[in-house]
């Protein structure tokens, strides 16, 4: 399909299990399982605690995303959710410091089309799943064949309180990139329906199999093991039932760098399309694949950065230091992301108090409070990242000002969000729900003004 211009149009396919398995799918990333089984290793028995603290600004996130997104379900996510609250910079700088270095640091080639991409990712996920989620039940009743090495102690850390509760920061990791199905909005049947529940109820379905899988690690593997192993995961499926467990978990990493890398290539160039849709990037992002709609040279530039990583993590010996310190990097500046994320829902209830959400939670104001204290505290826990992630905060700023200065364009001044949903009105498949409802509002807006 084209619009009036001539442009290709992303096709609406994917339905609410496509969406929720890619959440989940996000769970069993290489680095997020290196993260996991690090976390469990200095939480030891208390391991529960870093979880709750980290979930609890990760369900603010979600529900700050379902209603951002049923409000302006556009393939640009946080930069077209900022753009009316908090101005061009802001925009720009909230989706390069989430996701720019997110994608980086993850680096886990998909160029056909978004229903292929829904069914490949579900069933990969599915697969991924089952097999974690039952040796993650072994492991964490007792059941395993192995030896059990620890003696579980949740109330009494073997590493002390102080190091569980510093591990709040390491956990935010678990949950890397749950939400990058909302840069698939556009390519969504039902975006206000299908996404927010996708979002809460995998968020919910995260940190519950990742317990119980932290848990089977602390009984079955040795505390050093998981702290300093670059496959932790694969040492405690050992641990659990011997070879079959190596099996069984290296088809879970496989399939890991594959939904990796699949989620990354499906969001980041939606992401960057969504920039270059508002001048804000370079207009080759734009481009779509007159077959496939998809945005092939976001595609190849993405694969570019997971390739870099890919190649500097070899070049540094595949060390753990040096993975998790990517991972600590990348989680400050996508915690930054976040926060501007739950400013946004703010702003834009103030500012626009009677525009149409068709997904809205009451009590949102209290629960994006809780949500940024939640997120600075668990930047406090990542402090030893401070300063790579600041150099690399201050070097997308200086982007952010360079471009918009060539543009001439404002740096702060909020975009009206009249202009904003118009536009993705026009480039966007028909959304009978939201086009109905938002165009009303339109209307009355034109009326008050006249």
């Amino acid at each position: 399909m084209e619009n009036s211009n001539g442009q290709v149009k992303m096709k609406r396919a994917l339905g609410f299990w496509s969406t929720y398995f890619a959440v989940f799918g996000c769970m069993l990333s290489g680095t997020a399982m290196v993260a996991l089984g690090n976390v469990a290793g200095y939480g030891g028995s208390s391991v529960w605690l870093p979880a709750l603290i980290a979930v609890i600004p990760m369900l603010a996130v979600a529900l700050a995303y379902s209603e951002l997104v049923s409000m302006v379900p556009g393939g640009g996510m946080v930069f077209e959710y900022t753009m009316p609250a908090l101005g061009r910079f802001w925009a720009i700088f909230a989706t390069l410091a989430g996701y720019l270095l997110l994608v980086t640091a993850d680096g886990g080639i998909h160029l056909a089309g978004i229903s292929l991409y829904g069914k490949i990712e579900a069933l990969a996920s599915i697969i991924m799943c089952t097999i974690f989620a039952i040796l993650g039940i072994i492991g964490a009743f007792g059941l395993g064949a192995g030896e059990q090495v620890n003696t579980l102690t949740p109330l009494q850390p073997e590493n002390g309180w102080a190091t569980v509760v510093g591990q709040a920061g390491a956990a935010i990791w678990w949950f890397i990139g749950f939400e990058f199905v909302c840069p698939t909005a556009e390519e969504n049947k039902r975006p206000h329906k299908n996404i927010p529940r996708a979002l809460i109820f995998g968020v919910i379905t995260i940190v519950l199999f990742d317990l119980l899988f932290a848990y089977a690690s602390v009984r079955y593997t040795d505390l050093d093991v998981l702290m300093t192993s670059t496959t932790p995961h694969i040492a405690t499926a050992r641990a659990l039932i011997g070879p079959l467990g190596w099996v069984c978990m290296t088809v879970i990493t496989l399939c890991a760098a594959f939904t990796s890398v699949m989620v990354h290539l499906v969001a980041l160039p939606r992401l960057l399309y969504g920039l270059a849709y508002k001048d804000c990037a370079p207009k080759i992002f734009m481009y779509l694949h007159p077959k496939f709609r998809t945005p092939w040279v976001g595609i190849f530039f993405t694969s570019g950065l997971i390739l870099v990583t890919l190649i500097y993590i070899q070049l540094n010996g595949a060390d753990v230091n040096v993975i998790l310190g990517l991972v600590n990097i990348a989680s400050v500046t996508w915690m930054c992301s976040y926060g501007i994320a739950l400013i946004d829902v703010l702003v834009l209830r103030r500012r626009y108090p009677d525009y149409p959400r068709l997904t809205r939670f009451p009590g949102m104001p209290a629960f994006m409070c809780i949500g940024l204290v939640g997120l600075a505290y668990c930047i406090w826990t990542l402090r030893s990242s401070w300063l790579y992630a600041g150099v690399a905060l201050v070097l997308i700023a200086v982007y952010c000002v360079l471009w918009l200065r060539h543009k001439k364009l404002s740096l702060f001044e909020p975009q009206p969000l009249e202009d904003m949903v118009s536009t993705l009105m026009a480039r966007a498949e028909p959304y009978p729900e939201w086009d109905q409802a938002v165009t009303a509002w339109l209307k009355q807006r034109e009326q008050a003004h006249v």
